[in-house]
């Protein structure tokens, strides 16, 4: 990429920028026109306002003035612990830190360097996100880990989380999920007042060659596996995540199946 494109394109973060958490969430939107997703980390942050919006899909609550639109579940969710520290911004030590979203390619990037404490081990870690142009339903998270002093026990855990609300608004009913380890997790559910279906899966891949876990958590399918990452060694995950709902598509093209079935399409792209 040019330098003028690239000071033209890419908006850039870095060192970190505390004071302005909440408006970078903002700046570091993506989105395909369908979803559109607020810049959150992928392991949560204080006081963060993890959001994805789904064209067309609105609720009006119960004692709300107006409808808005409806926070989709959180598929961003990707917890990744070394020898039992959660990696954060806000935890250990952030040695290094960088953030850019090309809007030419419309990519999200994450760069830190980042040690769980005093004598723990140092790790790097690279994120990439993107929402599909060429496939609306579709986005895809992908996290590496590189393992540079010392053996580090990693254990991660990737959610589909329908425990949302808008700011404390609630506009999800019950949602039914499932999942096993060799295909997609899921989530279906309703709108309370607007009785929008929505369906969400999600793939989960990693090249280590580990065979995950499923578990079954209320409202929020889970993927978990662990293992011991060796000094020097990188290991990838890719997350892969389709939606659909009733607005775009018949009643009963929401199901999950249809979504991971789009999610197992994609894998073979990326």
């Amino acid at each position: 990429m040019s330098k003028p494109l690239e000071r033209t394109w890419v908006l850039r973060e870095s060192p970190f920028d505390v004071q302005h958490y909440t408006r970078n969430e903002s700046l570091f939107a993506i989105g395909n026109g369908y979803v559109g997703v607020r810049g959150t980390f992928e392991e949560g942050y204080p006081g963060d306002l993890a959001t994805t919006y789904v064209h067309g899909v609105f609720d009006h609550a119960e004692g709300e003035q107006v409808p808005e639109l409806v926070n989709a579940p959180n598929w961003l969710n990707l917890t990744i612990a070394a020898n039992g520290a959660p990696f954060g911004i806000d935890t250990g030590f952030l040695l290094g830190y960088e953030r850019t979203l090309d809007l030419y390619r419309g990519v999200l990037t994450r760069r830190a360097l980042w040690q769980s404490g005093s004598g723990g081990p140092v790790l790097r870690f690279a994120f990439e996100r993107f929402a599909s142009r060429a496939r609306q339903h579709v986005m895809a998270l992908r996290a590496r880990v590189t393992a540079l002093d010392q053996d580090v026990a990693l254990t991660v855990e990737a959610r589909l989380d329908g425990n949302v609300s808008n700011e404390g608004v609630r506009h999800w009913g019950p949602w039914q999920q499932g999942g096993d380890p060799t295909g997609p997790a899921w989530l279906l559910g309703e709108t309370m007042q607007s009785g929008y279906a929505l369906g969400m899966a999600a793939a989960f891949e990693n090249d280590a060659g580990v065979a995950p876990e499923y578990v079954d958590a209320a409202g929020s399918p889970t993927v978990r596996l662990a293992f011991d990452l060796k000094k020097g060694a990188t290991v990838t995950f890719t997350r892969l995540v389709a939606l659909h709902t009733s607005r775009d598509v018949a009643q009963a093209q929401v199901l999950p199946d249809d979504a991971g079935d789009a999610a197992r399409r994609c894998r073979r792209r990326l």
